[in-house]
């Protein structure tokens, strides 16, 4: 597990400041935010982690810039409940696509991918549905904001 160093974090929606170093053990690590000091305990579960603090755990999960902005693309379509318009987080080319009309889906399920940059971007499902629709097709130019897919 390597998550120690010195960042910056939002803790609630709160900018922060905290340094975590390993101490000794596998898993034990000093905790040093807003100038307090404690030990905590991490254990990594699947992409989360359970952080114990004071005989206290707490599920911790982590999000980096790129896992939010594409989580802000994804937006509900009020006129239909439950409908899902998957868009494009940024101008790129569809690279390959892995569902159809009907397929069902599970929440984290990867849709396609969007090669923006020279780098690919996978874009998963936020939820579990069924493809209603695609929109694009492979080797399609796309600009930020299209919608690619819909889901229900």
């Amino acid at each position: 597990m390597s998550i120690a160093g010195q960042n910056g974090v939002a803790l609630n929606g709160v900018a922060r400041q905290f340094e975590l170093l390993p101490i000794g053990r596998d898993g034990l690590f000093s905790l040093l935010l807003d100038g307090v000091s404690r030990d905590v305990f991490i254990e990594q579960i699947g992409s989360d982690f359970t952080a114990s603090i004071g005989g206290t755990r707490y599920q911790v999960h982590l999000e980096d810039e790129k896992t939010r902005l594409l989580q802000r693309v994804i937006k509900i379509d009020e006129t239909v409940s439950r409908r899902l318009a998957v868009r494009a987080p940024m101008p790129g080319l569809v690279t390959k696509i892995n569902v159809a009309a009907g397929d069902k889906i599970e929440k984290g399920c990867p849709l396609l991918i969007i090669e923006a940059m020279k780098m690919e971007n996978e874009i998963r499902a936020a939820s579990a549905g069924i493809v209603q629709s695609v929109t694009v097709s492979e080797r399609a130019s796309v600009e930020k904001g299209a919608v690619m897919l819909v889901i229900e």
